[in-house]
């Protein structure tokens, strides 16, 4: 567990692939009372119009992945960097820093209002080097060919298109080194809460 940063709020690292049931159990969390911050939608706000990575994006991918009314359509610029590992480090190295600023924020917002608890949802947690923002790192781990067929089913996604998006992150075998809690969710909705219960943070 990390030891270096302030301990209080006591932070949590909630992350996992694509499909791998990160939301559902960040929602467990936020019931139990823990604050939530979903990584993920921080990441998106800077893709919009006014947002500290729309200039630089537009500037390295160009104007073919705007939409009519400015906004970056995220599908086309997917179709460009998934796949693509220089494309996507690219990107990634835009993005990446912008949303750590957001998630900070977030963390220090909490830990004004005197949160006890603070859960970071976020599918590149390790890989975009934000460990060191949480005390420690639940995982939570999904058979491919499951998260695949969530993944397919809640982006409309063809099963191409989802297997290049799992393929640009972590594998579960490199995210189980940094790993304090390991979770699944492919059981029933109620499986899932009851080993979430059974965690003492």
């Amino acid at each position: 567990k990390n030891l270096k940063i302030a301990p209080a709020p006591y932070v949590i690292g909630l992350t996992g692939c694509m499909g791998s049931g990160k939301t559902s159990v960040r929602q467990y969390l936020q019931k139990m009372g823990a604050t939530t911050i979903d990584a993920d939608q921080l990441g998106h706000e800077t893709y919009k119009p006014g947002g500290a990575a729309y200039h630089r994006i537009i500037q390295n991918f160009g104007q073919d992945i705007l939409l009519k009314d400015g906004t970056i359509n995220r599908n086309a610029l997917g179709k460009n960097v998934f796949g693509n590992n220089a494309m996507l480090k690219r990107l990634t190295d835009i993005v990446w820093p912008e949303t750590a600023i957001l998630v900070k924020q977030k963390i220090d917002d909490a830990g004004v209002e005197g949160k006890a608890i603070c859960v970071v949802d976020a599918a590149v947690l390790l890989e975009a080097g934000w460990i060191d923002m949480v005390h420690e790192v639940w995982l939570l781990l999904m058979p491919e060919e499951e998260a695949l067929k969530r993944i397919v089913s809640r982006d409309k996604l063809s099963e191409n298109e989802a297997k290049k998006r799992l393929a640009s992150q972590w594998s579960d075998a490199q995210r189980l080194r940094y790993a304090n809690v390991v979770l699944c969710t492919l059981w029933e909705p109620d499986i899932t809460e009851k080993q979430v219960g059974l965690v003492n943070i």
